[in-house]
C-alpha cells in the first residue's frame, strides 16, 4: 500500500491502477476517471492509496505485494509529469513562429491566436487550469521527498523534447526556491504554473531554434520578444483566471536594468515572482545541451549568474538561488583531488563547497563497477573542480540517490 500522488492522475483520462482506501478496502477500478480537481483533492486528502496487484481476477486482497520503488522514487514521478505536460501540450500545440509573414504585428499576432484556440473544439482541453495545476502539485510533491534526486534528475536527465523538460525543470528551480523563501503553497503553484505554460505560444518554433546552429532571423526574433504576452493570452482563451500566473508568465523576460521585454520593466516594477521565474529559465538553458554547444557546468552558470546580479535580477535573490542550489548542484560532474570524476548526489545545508558524491571513474580513468560514496568535507576527496558531463559511461540515477529501479 502507498499514498497516490498527485502526478499520478490525470484529470479525465483512465487510471492507470485499481485503488483502495487505507484499510484496503476496493474503492475506485482500473480505467475509471477522475473528472475534477475537486475529487482528486478529496482523494489525495482522505488518504487514498494504491494497491500493486499479483494478477488473476478480480479484486482480491495480496500479501506484501509492493509496488516497484521506481513509481515512488523522484525519476519515477518526474517520469509521470513528463508524460502529463506530454500529452497536454500536444492537445494546444499551435504551430507558430516558424511560417511567419516578414512583418508582423501583436494585435494580429493576438486575433490569429484566438481564433485558431477558438477552432481547436474537442482537442481544446476543457479543465486546462486544473491539469496543469494537478502537474505542479507533482512537482512539489517530488520536491518535498527529495529535493537532492529530483535536482540530479534535473542535471543529468536531457532525453526528452526541449519543451517538455525546459518547463518542468524551471518549475522544479522554482519550487525549491520559493519554498526556501517562505513562499505559500497557493503562491508556489501560480509560479510553478507559469513556469510550465510560459512559452506554449511558441513550441514548435522553441523546437526549431533548440536544434539549430544558425543565428535567429528577425521576425524570429520580434516573434521570442511578442512571446510572454501571446501565451498569456492563449491562457486566457484557455481559461486561466489566476492573475499571478499571468503577470509571472508577463514579466519572465523583463530584467533589472530595463533591458528586459515586452515592457522593458525595471527596478522593483519586475516582480519577485517574475525574477525567480526569469533565473529559473535561464539556468534551465544553459545546463542543457544545445546543437551548437554542450551543456555549460552547473558551477559556470551560478558564477556568471553572481557576476551579472542586479542587471539580470535582484542580486540578492541570486544569492539566494546559488545557494539554494549549492556551488556544486546535485547531478554536477567533479573532479576529486585523488583523480576520481564523481558525481554530486546530497547537499549539506552548512557547507555548500563540500558535498556529498558518488565516484563513478578512478583515478586511472576507468569507470567504476559500482559508484562509491565519499565526503568532500574529507581532504582526499575534495574537489578540484567541476568537469564536463562523461558522455560515455553509463549513469545509474536509481543507484545514485539508493533508489530501486522498476522491474
Amino acid at each position: 500500500m502507498r499514498r497516490i500522488r498527485y502526478a499520478e492522475i490525470v484529470l479525465g483520462e483512465p487510471l492507470a491502477f485499481d485503488c483502495y482506501d487505507e484499510q484496503e478496502n476496493f474503492l475506485l477500478q482500473k480505467g475509471q476517471n477522475v473528472t475534477s480537481e475537486r475529487q482528486l483533492e478529496s482523494l489525495v486528502a482522505r488518504g487514498f492509496a494504491l494497491k500493486s496487484s499479483s494478477g488473476g481476477e478480480g479484486h482480491n486482497k495480496t500479501s506484501n505485494n509492493k509496488p516497484p520503488k521506481d513509481e515512488k522514487s523522484p525519476f519515477g514521478i518526474l517520469e509521470h509529469c513528463k508524460n502529463h505536460v506530454r500529452a497536454l501540450f500536444s492537445k494546444i500545440k499551435i504551430d507558430c513562429g516558424i511560417k511567419l509573414p516578414e512583418r508582423v504585428t501583436f494585435d494580429a499576432l493576438k486575433q490569429s491566436y484566438r481564433e485558431t484556440i477558438r477552432n481547436l473544439d474537442a482537442g481544446k482541453p476543457a479543465n486546462f487550469q486544473e491539469q496543469v495545476l494537478n502537474v505542479c502539485k507533482g512537482i512539489q510533491d517530488l520536491c518535498k521527498s527529495d529535493a537532492d534526486a529530483t535536482l540530479g534528475a534535473i542535471h543529468l536527465g536531457h532525453v526528452c523534447r526541449y519543451t517538455t523538460i525546459h518547463p518542468l525543470h524551471k518549475a522544479v528551480l522554482s519550487e525549491l526556491v520559493t519554498t526556501h523563501l517562505g513562499f505559500s503553497r497557493h503562491e508556489r503553484l501560480s509560479i510553478l504554473a507559469a513556469a510550465l505554460t510560459a512559452n506554449i505560444s511558441i513550441l514548435d518554433m522553441q523546437e526549431l531554434l533548440h536544434a539549430r546552429k544558425e543565428p535567429l532571423s528577425k521576425v524570429q526574433m520580434d516573434m521570442i520578444r511578442l512571446h510572454p504576452q501571446l501565451s498569456a493570452e492563449m491562457l486566457l482563451e484557455l481559461g486561466v483566471k489566476d492573475n499571478l500566473w499571468m503577470q509571472t508568465i508577463l514579466q519572465h523576460h523583463e530584467r533589472a536594468n530595463g533591458g528586459g521585454y515586452p515592457c522593458g520593466l525595471k527596478g522593483t516594477k519586475f516582480s519577485r515572482d517574475a525574477q525567480i521565474l526569469a533565473l529559473a529559465d535561464i539556468y534551465s538553458a544553459m545546463i542543457t545541451p544545445r546543437a551548437y554547444r554542450d551543456a555549460i557546468h552547473a558551477k559556470e552558470i551560478l558564477r556568471k549568474l553572481f557576476l551579472s546580479r542586479d542587471t539580470t535580477v535582484d542580486g540578492e535573490l541570486v544569492q539566494t538561488f546559488i545557494k539554494v542550489l549549492g556551488i556544486y548542484p546535485p547531478g554536477s560532474f567533479v573532479k576529486l583531488q585523488n583523480g576520481e570524476s564523481a558525481i554530486v548526489t546530497r547537499r549539506k545545508v552548512n557547507s555548500p563547497t563540500t558535498p556529498m558524491v558518488r565516484s563513478v571513474i578512478d583515478a586511472q580513468g576507468v569507470p567504476l563497477a559500482t559508484p562509491i560514496s565519499r565526503d568532500t568535507a574529507m581532504k582526499p576527496f575534495a574537489i578540484f573542480d567541476g568537469i564536463p558531463r562523461n558522455k560515455i559511461i553509463k549513469i545509474d540515477s536509481h543507484s545514485l540517490w539508493d533508489y530501486m529501479a522498476a522491474a
